[in-house]
């Protein structure tokens, strides 16, 4: 009987030990996906491309991909335009590789404004298509699985390669 008291106390011990680690244990929160949109036009006489991004969700994002492709143009350079973008850091750009990096969160959008050289003869047509690829969250470093990939992307008008004028 006496053995059994003495094992019944550390298996007492144990499991209050267990409990008590178990208890203070917190529980993650994985963040929720968002809603990403792009809408997409051109501006400044067809030599740039205007996205306006928003996250039409709750989860902050801190990188979007975008896949921007074009026919007879290239990407040059870009800008904000910060007086219309609500986005908390409005960041940076890469023109390279496509990617935005900030932090947007929820029911903010950021105007992005891509510079673009046309690389086709005169009379050749402009073809522009925008997307999102993917995005990050910036609460935990997931990849976002958006909730709406009906406004991920937009294909714009072509227009047809012309002499500027000379202003």
């Amino acid at each position: 009987m006496k053995k059994f008291k003495g094992l019944f106390s550390v298996m007492l011990i144990a499991s209050m030990a267990i409990g008590i680690q178990l208890s203070t244990i917190g529980i993650a929160h994985a963040a929720s996906n968002t809603d990403l949109s792009v809408d997409s036009r051109r501006n400044f006489a067809n030599q740039a491309i205007e996205l306006y991004v928003c996250n039409q969700g709750s989860t902050a994002v801190k990188e979007i991909v975008f896949d921007i492709s074009n026919t007879n143009a290239t990407q040059v350079d870009s800008f904000f335009s910060v007086p219309d973008t609500t986005a908390s850091d409005y960041g940076s750009y890469n023109v390279s590789t496509s990617t935005w990096t900030g932090l947007l969160d929820g029911g903010q959008c950021f105007i992005l404004i891509i510079t673009i050289d046309e690389t086709g003869n005169l009379g050749e047509q402009v073809t522009t298509t925008t997307s999102i690829v993917s995005s990050i969250h910036d609460v935990d470093d997931v990849v976002n699985v958006d909730t709406n990939t009906g406004n991920d992307s937009e294909t714009l008008d072509p227009y047809t390669i012309a002499l500027l004028p000379d202003i």
